[in-house]
């Protein structure tokens, strides 16, 4: 007898949230791969979309790390972001965002070859930043950091619903799992409008100094 249709879909989707929630690298291992991506994604914008930066004399260390800081931090708050509302543990949602991570690479070159964009990634102010999330568009506008912001908002809030989704057969289950659901979109957007920028942390650092 043939499977049927949705209990198919059901049974690879929860195959891959597994191979996703499998656990490949030490929490060592976990540092020093989200550390290699993060600096492999900085050089290459670097070179690709701020050729002005490269061209002219700078604090490399300095920028370089505090960048590499910027990655790691999202890195784990994209962790404790999805272990909260997912309800799967810190470990869990850590090898998930561990297996699309990598993707961070991606935007400079997709930019920058596909595109035809030499420009940094920053957004002159909160207007501008609206205006590219909402309407993707605008002078501020980069094509491949937008799949990049798609491709990990939708692997979050896909995983958070996949996961409550046994609640949805009672009117309590689904307002809980509306309220879930909401509550991620709601600090997901709000983490990007704070953190989009390194520099705005290096701005707030060197007040703070």
């Amino acid at each position: 007898m043939a499977e049927p249709f949705w209990e198919m879909v059901e049974r690879r989707i929860d195959g891959l949230f597994r191979w996703m929630e499998r656990g490949r690298l030490s929490a060592l291992g976990i540092f020093l791969y989200v550390l290699a991506v993060s600096l492999v994604r900085d050089i290459s914008e670097y070179y690709l979309l701020d050729p002005v930066f490269v061209s002219t004399p700078h604090p490399w260390l300095y920028s370089i790390a505090h960048h590499v800081s910027f990655y790691m931090v999202i890195f784990l708050g994209l962790v404790l972001l999805l272990s909260a509302f997912s309800g799967r543990g810190v470990r869990r949602s850590a090898n998930v965002i561990v297996s699309v991570f990598w993707i961070i690479i991606l935007p400079p070159y997709l930019d920058h070859f596909l595109f035809g964009l030499d420009m940094n990634y920053s957004y002159a102010s909160a207007t501008d930043f609206l205006n590219a999330l909402v309407h993707f568009s605008g002078a501020s506008f980069n094509p491949g950091q937008a799949m990049e912001i798609a491709v990990v908002l939708a692997v979050i809030f896909g995983y958070t619903i996949w996961q409550v989704r046994d609640q949805l057969d009672t009117v309590l289950g689904r307002t809980l799992a509306l309220a879930r659901v909401s509550a991620v979109v709601f600090f997901s957007f709000l983490t990007m409008f704070i953190l989009l920028r390194p520099e705005r942390i290096s701005r707030w650092a060197s007040k703070e100094t």
